[in-house]
């Protein structure tokens, strides 16, 4: 984490604590919750401020460019991670926050794994504790992982 942590896309680790067998991590601060929150929120606004059709259109198209923004974000953050040998294997809306500034940022990689840049596959037999549900089919069906299979 401290490692990939200078990212603008990626949640920056501002310090750690070790407390016994405990292990606290200071991440930075990002006001806007997660993007699973964040798109629940904005539907709601949304719903609540339909009154006016021009209104509403206006407000689709700015929620659309800002999950354009939000994709160029996650993928760089990805292209990032890539360049620096990581999978995160956990993708998923509860993981990426958005800060005051809405920017997307990674966050949670206590499933990723740290391979070298010039393996282009991993193979991991261990999947009980992945989420099933997120996973690429390579990922189910071969147990494999990749730069690629996080996207």
């Amino acid at each position: 984490m401290k490692q990939i942590s200078g990212q603008k896309n990626i949640v920056a680790m501002l310090g750690c604590i070790t407390a016994g067998d405990r292990i606290c991590l200071v991440l930075e601060f990002c006001a806007n919750l997660d993007l699973l929150h964040y798109v629940k929120k904005l539907q709601n606004n949304n719903n609540n401020n339909n009154n006016n059709e021009i209104n509403l259109e206006e407000t689709q198209k700015k929620i659309k460019k800002e999950f354009f923004i939000f994709a160029w974000q996650i993928s760089h953050g990805l292209e990032f991670l890539a360049s620096e040998g990581v999978i995160h294997r956990d993708l998923a809306a509860r993981n990426i926050l958005i800060d005051a500034d809405k920017s997307a940022k990674i966050t949670d990689f206590g499933l990723s794994i740290q391979i070298p840049i010039f393996e282009n596959v991993v193979t991991c037999l261990d999947t009980e504790k992945l989420p099933i549900k997120w996973l690429s089919i390579e990922s189910l069906k071969n147990h494999e992982f990749s730069f690629k299979t996080d996207m």
